[in-house]
């Protein structure tokens, strides 16, 4: 796509990615900056291979999530697909990879805290945790659980100061690849909550520790939105204390 224009691109790394062009990765793939070659300004691109079940659900649910887009909840702007290079091995083969285009952020929560780059005052916190529970509250809403509402997967663009005195900040939810539809039911199923009763069983479990919910770590096979309330827990402590280190151990 030549709209957003990138640096070379050597495929080299764990997603095939260089490490000029790479400003994060995760488990599915990595984001890349790039240029807007109509707007002029920076974008991110997340790459993912195509084909995979992360790759399906995270176009499935930005998709969705462009009709109703929230404050808090990272919006894709475009997306498209594109070829890599040929496999090394001489078999001809040649991997295909999703991008979807965001608006560029500074920081991730983790990095934050981890680089110290914040010690969030109480008013920051408070404004920091209001956010997330909006931006959660958006995605049940819009019948969409989080699953993995780490640190790693809110975006930060630092602080705006409001006429009132106090802070506004601009904080939003991404990483869709391992959310999952919570689609309700209006009656009760065999004695269970019509929200439990329809979750369908997962087959595998990507929630980052420390912001694992106990049935998950359980292994219980059905499992619903509660699992995004505790992380939201979680977070609450790792802004109040900016570490998470105190979980990690538990």
């Amino acid at each position: 796509n030549d709209r957003y224009k990138r640096p070379r691109e050597n495929f080299c790394g764990k997603h095939g990615n260089s490490s000029s062009v790479c400003v994060g990765e995760g488990g599915f793939g990595c984001v890349l900056v790039a240029r807007d070659q109509i707007t002029g300004e920076a974008v991110a691109l997340k790459r993912q291979r195509a084909g995979g079940e992360p790759a399906r659900q995270e176009l499935q649910h930005q998709v969705a999530l462009q009709a109703h887009p929230h404050a808090n909840v990272l919006s894709m702007r475009d997306f498209f697909f594109a070829p890599g290079p040929f496999s090394n091995t001489g078999s001809g083969h040649r991997a295909h990879f999703l991008y979807t285009v965001h608006e560029f952020m500074d920081h991730t929560l983790e990095t934050m805290i981890n680089q110290r780059l914040a010690l969030f005052s109480r008013t920051e916190s408070a404004s920091l945790f209001s956010a997330l529970c909006k931006g959660v509250a958006h995605l049940h809403a819009q019948a969409i659980v989080h699953a993995d509402l780490s640190a790693a997967n809110v975006l930060v663009n630092g602080w705006c100061k409001t006429d009132q005195g106090g802070f506004q900040c601009d904080c939003r939810i991404c990483d869709f690849g391992g959310s999952y539809a919570w689609p309700p039911k209006p009656a009760a199923v065999a004695g269970k909550s019509a929200l439990r009763a329809s979750i369908p069983l997962r087959s595998r479990v990507i929630t980052t520790a420390p912001w694992r919910a106990p049935e998950v770590v359980w292994g219980c096979r059905e499992f619903d939105g509660a699992i995004d309330s505790w992380a939201l827990g979680v977070h609450a402590v790792t802004l109040a204390t900016a570490t998470s280190n105190v979980f990690l151990k538990a």
